[in-house]
């Protein structure tokens, strides 16, 4: 277990880093890559600054528009931090309301960004 991914030295090829969004941080997101190891990171919305494939801010809104509760998305984007850009793939996942609840409620209920690549 890593306790922080930009700590770890034992990482190699083919390793899989698991972190929560308390671990979300870019510098450690870029050494875990260094190594050669992947990982699977559920992040918050501002915490990692990501771009479109052609470099523009990414909008959170246009990424969930027409997405159904409980379904996943997969978008390629590029991970930004003090000019080095890393590309990678992110999952989507939306919620899915509380058992008994309609989904015209789902609009309370936040989609969540998990990074993966």
């Amino acid at each position: 277990m890593v306790e922080r991914a930009g700590r770890a030295t034992n990482l190699r090829n083919g390793d899989l880093v698991l972190a929560d969004r308390g671990y979300a941080r870019t510098p450690g997101l870029l050494h875990v890559r260094e190594m050669g190891a992947d990982f699977i990171m559920r992040i918050g919305w501002s915490t990692i600054r990501l771009l479109t494939p052609n470099g523009t801010r990414l909008d959170w809104n246009a990424l969930y528009a027409g997405m159904q509760p409980g379904q996943i998305a997969e978008h390629e984007v590029l991970v930004d931090h003090s000019g080095r850009k890393l590309g990678i793939s992110i999952l989507l996942l939306t919620e899915q309301p509380p058992h008994g609840q309609s989904l015209d409620t789902i609009a309370s209920y936040r989609a969540r960004p998990v990074l993966t690549i």
